[in-house]
């Protein structure tokens, strides 16, 4: 029997928009969950983008990963599954994509190994 038909949002941020992720503040993230928990979805999609996770090849921020946590932990609270996007490279028609992706020489974000092994 095939599963139940899932609806859900993606999450943008009421205060900071995708660049929440500079200024994180847990009380506001959760007054936009209440909001959306309220539209009976059951599930959000979130936009950790990837500068501010991993701004270098070597460096993935322990808090970055810290508040997505935080923002996990609270949607669970209200009920909420979340998926996460891990990469954007084009979201809302800006470019994502950390400066080592891009510097010394145009790399593409899908196909150079540098870039695609990662760290």
């Amino acid at each position: 029997m095939p599963s139940a038909v899932r609806f859900g949002v993606n999450y943008t941020p009421s205060v900071g928009w995708f660049h929440h992720w500079l200024d994180f503040d847990l009380d506001s993230v959760r007054a936009d969950l209440d909001s959306i928990a309220a539209l009976d979805v059951d599930h959000v999609r979130v936009f950790p983008l990837w500068p501010y996770f991993q701004p270098n090849r070597a460096l993935i921020r322990e808090r970055a990963v810290e508040h997505l946590v935080a923002l996990v932990d609270a949607a669970g609270e209200r009920g909420l599954d979340v998926n996460v996007d891990g990469l954007q490279g084009h979201l809302s028609s800006f470019d994502y994509v950390p400066a080592w992706t891009r510097t010394w020489h145009r790399r593409n974000l899908f196909t150079d190994p540098d870039v695609v092994d990662g760290p």
